[in-house]
């Protein structure tokens, strides 16, 4: 993925399994902020791609993040930078996965999500992170605990697929 200035042209460039990514059934992708992007994938569990420029090389460089990593769930449904800079992973029915850029932290039912399969994310303007779990309603994880809400709470649906934060939080 290669871009010039505004007002001139775009060339886009295809990246598959054979060029490094690790699925070419890709769901989500994340550019961070140092410009590298993040593929997550169904089956293949997520693709860095270092271009060229940083990676030392005429082609750029994969990096893959599965189960051999510490990824625990590779399908990918989407990913996130927060504002510390840890990429979060939201998996279809391993929960959630966060990577501090050495380990990964997993969360799962078991630390109070209110389902495995996450749909969406979305960091907050106070650093919550809200969570689509798809027929589990909404998740909130306030950097120490989860609240959840469904229909019991005022939710119309439970099924939450995505998400945006209004001028307003």
């Amino acid at each position: 993925w290669d871009y010039m200035e505004a007002g001139s042209t775009y060339e886009f460039k295809n990246y598959s399994t054979a060029q490094g990514l690790s699925n070419n059934t890709v769901r989500s992708i994340l550019q961070d902020r140092f410009g590298h992007l993040w593929f997550g994938t169904i089956g293949g569990g997520a693709s860095q791609f270092i271009p060229a420029a940083d990676a030392g090389n005429e082609h750029g460089t994969f990096i893959h993040f599965g189960a051999q990593q510490g990824l625990t769930n590779a399908a990918i449904a989407s990913i996130l930078e927060d504002q510390s800079g840890n990429i979060w992973f939201a998996t279809y029915g391993g929960g959630i996965a966060k990577y501090d850029g050495l380990l990964f932290t997993h969360f799962t039912t078991q630390e109070g999500l209110p389902g495995n399969g996450i749909w969406s994310m979305l960091e907050d303007s106070n650093g919550n992170l809200w969570l689509g779990a798809g027929s589990g309603g909404l998740s909130k994880y306030d950097g120490s605990s989860f609240s959840n809400y469904t229909t019991a709470q005022g939710l119309s649906n439970n099924d939450v697929r995505s998400m945006l934060e209004d001028s307003h939080g």
